[in-house]
């Protein structure tokens, strides 16, 4: 007769839609991230720099309105909420095919910023909604992989829509890039508001608490509303770790031309193929032996593959490295996790919303930053992966502090009781 208890049911349907949905709000935002300078440089005959200026106002917009798409989460109808923004979101996308100066970019990079971090902030809390307590680390890397694998999708899906799409000659050669730009804008857009659109049918009921679990009181509005204290140590963590997501998804297309990598995209694939694999097992980890024990060898397998990938000239080469960065960003869910356990059940918007102020500022640091360091570098890649390596030795080092201080803390607190 076993004794093992039975493991709750992970996978419903409402889980699997907002798997789907979450997978499709990053997947746009990924196919969008090499469309965009891009764009501004071939559609509107702006210089590189401008380029990249341009496309990370979208990060920074996105950071500013995660604390406000954490309140209003917690506080207003979620399904309402979620519904217009991520519509909103690719009406956003679709807009800058139409952009015919920069200062419209800039305004349309705007409301596509506050409408995604409203979207995903918020789809990410209700799904988190139907994952048992039980399978926490499990349930959220599932979600991870959604989020992750749409986003080192996209890139490669943008980059082949903009080829395919592109006005061509009777000999299949292409005439218009700019024609493949704005059609990639459109089918964008339109994946998104059928997204939004389709959540609308959807009936949003979210599991009831335990029988004579205490209802939560009202919270006042307060500056904790916003930005919760004891997570910001986490959200510096997910910033160094997001780093690498940042810098290639902007930069990986360049230097696989720059050395002739035919290919080179083939790295998001291989990405994304050893995600699927691997993360059913990160997730029971993450569950059974800790946050830490996930990220801290992710943040040590980031490093090892952005140095490989800095130092890849081979198509074979870059894949392998595709696979060590696969593993790497393990760190990510093992440290979204956390965010969910330090907050209580009914604050699941806040620390959705401040997990991905940590990405949107890691992701817009490697864009800008990395773009500086190349052109201070005179245009080679080498020396911009060497330093985000370094940055995330530094990051896995004080993390482990962080770790170690916190178990001394709760052991004393043992002790005192």
């Amino acid at each position: 007769m076993s004794n093992s208890t039975p493991q709750e049911k992970l996978w419903s349907g409402s889980f699997v839609y907002f798997f789907i949905l979450i997978f499709l709000i990053q997947h746009v935002f990924g196919i969008t991230m090499p469309t965009v300078p891009g764009f501004i440089q071939f559609g509107l005959g702006l210089n590189i720099a401008l380029a990249g200026t341009l496309t990370s106002v979208f990060a920074l917009v996105c950071l500013i309105t995660r604390p406000l798409s954490g309140v209003a989460g917690d506080r207003l109808n979620k399904k309402v909420l979620t519904v217009i923004s991520t519509c909103l979101t690719g009406v956003a996308v679709i807009l800058h095919a139409y952009a015919p100066n920069a200062s419209m970019i800039v305004l349309v990079r705007v409301v596509h910023g506050i409408a995604f971090a409203f979207s995903l902030t918020i789809a990410f809390a209700m799904a988190v909604a139907y994952v048992p307590k039980s399978r926490l680390g499990e349930g959220v890397g599932y979600l991870a992989v959604s989020t992750l694998v749409g986003g080192v999708l996209g890139p490669f899906v943008g980059s082949s829509l903009i080829d395919l799409l592109a006005a061509k000659d009777s000999a299949g050669t292409i005439i218009d890039i700019v024609v493949g730009y704005r059609s990639t804008f459109l089918v964008g857009g339109a994946i998104l508001i059928v997204a939004g659109l389709s959540l609308a049918f959807f009936k949003y009921v979210p599991p009831a608490p335990p029988p004579g679990a205490p209802i939560p009181p009202r919270r006042p509005i307060t500056f904790s509303s916003f930005i919760a204290p004891e997570l910001l140590p986490l959200v510096f963590f997910v910033t160094i770790a997001a780093i690498p997501p940042g810098i290639n998804g902007a930069f990986l297309r360049p230097l696989g031309i720059e050395r002739g990598i035919s290919g080179f995209a083939l790295f998001f694939i291989m990405n994304a193929i050893v995600q699927l694999v691997t993360r059913p097992t990160i997730g029971k980890l993450i569950d059974r032996k800790g946050s830490a024990f996930v990220a801290i060898p992710g943040y040590i397998l980031f490093a090892i593959g952005m140095l490989w990938i800095g130092h890849s000239y081979t198509l074979p080469s870059l894949l392998g490295a595709a696979a060590v960065m696969a593993l790497g960003l393990s760190t990510l869910p093992a440290l979204q996790t956390d965010f969910f356990r330090k907050l209580d059940p009914s604050r699941r918007a806040l620390p959705s919303g401040m997990y991905f102020m940590g990405m949107d500022l890691g992701q817009g640091l490697g864009q800008l930053g990395g773009g500086i360091i190349t052109r201070a570098l005179g245009g080679k890649f080498e020396g911009t992966y060497i330093i985000a390596c370094a940055a995330l030795i530094f990051g896995c080092l004080l993390y482990a502090l962080y770790v170690g201080a916190a178990k001394k803390r709760a052991k004393a607190s043992a002790s005192a009781v």
